[in-house]
């Protein structure tokens, strides 16, 4: 089934994700690592930018680092 969007709006990347001297140094986020990357990352943003992360497609990370992280690993 094949929806075409009428949405019009565009939405674009900032320049920057982080300001200068402020990027996250040895930080990944992926679903394989621990969502503790991510909540640093939402601490460092305010909450307009937070409810607009949530609402767009990015918003499916947020929700890893919303829920507890499962492994077979102990430690």
């Amino acid at each position: 089934m094949n929806r075409i969007h009428s949405d019009s709006t565009n939405y674009s990347f900032p320049e920057r994700m982080f300001a200068i001297g402020e990027e996250p140094v040895g930080i990944r986020v992926t679903p394989y690592h621990k969502p503790s990357s991510i909540t640093k990352i939402l601490n460092a943003l305010e909450e307009d930018e937070t409810r607009f992360i949530r609402e767009s497609p990015f918003g499916k990370l947020l929700e890893i680092a919303d829920k507890p992280s499962f492994s077979g690993r102990f430690g």
